[in-house]
């Protein structure tokens, strides 16, 4: 992680993006666009940002939001029906929830007053402190299967451990892989298949934990990779740099090893987030940060399949359900700062509407993430 004291943080980053004003140089689009997804706006906590980070199968909705203008950020859950509830802390001035699962428990990270914790929500009980590893001082939460099982990371000033955490026998230590001194768990798969990275000071490799052990997911002949989400089919999405310093996001499966899903015509790198269990998976590229969907070999521009006139652009997708929803963040009626985002997809025959001329304009993007736009994935 790029900060090891929260995995979101807000940052102010100047992005090149496509967006209707009166700026720059006007560019013909199409007479008409293909409208296959509904964008919803998911508001805020009071504040004037917010960030998705993860959607279960009940279209339940988490992230983190600012409260006030003075930037508190607190962890939230969004429903249709009751829209965006605070998650409150465990007596800090900071949480985010970074997983759901369909049974509405929530994990994440808290701010205690004394230092950071991973934390498991639920309506019943409320927030909960889920501790660290024998001597560390800090720990984060990134994921919970529908099982309860929960993984994350846990640290001192000095090493990163990654954590399995049960209700039954508390937080283990995953291990680490051989000749590799670092490590954290991004997502675990209702099967209890685990993914995240390992580091040796020189080097990040995607990492996968299952009932064979630890491997290596290995990475474009380079020294970077990182396993961000893993299905109940056991495949897994993450990125990997590449030989011209550039980044692209991978589908790695046990027959094929590590894919390359490429990129947008015309951009040079790439982010997988997600994937469901259909195999649809959802990422970004940031060169101008765009966000994206890969299915069936082909890579979308999520810009591309909304309604053009609804004020949106979309930054980045960090998650989608097995139902096809997705979340992310993105900018919204030339706003400053981004808002969470849910797309659902509208009908089998997608509407087509009059597409704008837009233009090409340089705005300023707040994101909520830790060195990154997503959900506790960023090295």
């Amino acid at each position: 992680m790029i900060n090891s004291t929260t995995f979101k943080s807000l940052n102010q980053i100047c992005l090149t993006l496509t967006t209707c004003t009166v700026l720059g140089l006007t560019i013909s689009k199409p007479v008409d666009a293909v409208v296959m997804y509904s964008v919803t706006n998911l508001g805020t906590l009071g504040g004037s940002a917010s960030s998705a980070f993860d959607i279960n199968d009940k279209g339940q909705v988490v992230g983190s939001s600012w409260t006030t203008s003075t930037g508190e950020i607190r962890a939230f859950l969004w429903d249709s029906t009751n829209g965006m509830q605070n998650l409150g802390t465990l007596g800090g001035d900071y949480s985010e929830a970074n997983s759901i699962n369909n049974q509405g428990q929530v994990v994440g990270f808290s701010e205690t007053g004394s230092g950071g914790r991973a934390f498991l929500w639920d309506s019943t009980n409320g927030m909960q402190n889920l501790g660290t590893l024998e001597g560390d001082s800090y720990s984060a939460a990134n994921s919970i299967n529908n099982q309860g099982q929960v993984v994350g990371r846990s640290e001192t000033i000095d090493r990163i451990q990654p954590f399995l955490w049960d209700s039954t026998n508390g937080m283990q230590n995953l291990g680490i892989l051989d000749g590799f001194t670092n490590s954290a768990a991004y997502d675990i798969n209702n099967n209890g298949q685990v993914v995240g990275f390992s580091s040796d000071g020189n080097s990040v490799r995607a990492t996968l934990w299952d009932s064979n052990g630890i491997q290596n997911l290995g990475s474009f002949g380079t020294f970077l990779s990182q396993a961000n989400s893993i299905n109940d089919k056991g495949q897994v999405v993450g990125v990997s740099s590449i030989d011209d310093g550039g980044s692209r996001a991978f589908l790695w499966d046990s027959t094929n090893g590590l894919q390359d899903l490429g990129t947008l015509d015309g951009y040079t790198d790439s982010y997988a987030s997600d994937i469901n269990n259909n195999g649809q998976i959802v990422g970004y590229t940031s060169s101008d940060f765009r966000a994206l969907l890969w299915e069936n070999g082909t890579v979308t521009d999520l810009n591309t399949v909304i309604d053009p006139n609804s004020g949106w652009i979309l930054g980045a997708a960090t998650a989608i359900n097995n139902q096809g929803q997705i979340v992310g963040e993105g900018l919204l009626d030339g706003q400053d700062l981004v808002h969470a985002f849910l797309l659902t997809p509208i009908s089998q025959t997608p509407e087509r509407v009059p597409e704008p001329t837009c233009t090409l304009g340089l705005l300023t993007l707040g994101v909520l993430g830790a060195g990154s736009l997503l959900k506790r994935k960023q090295q």
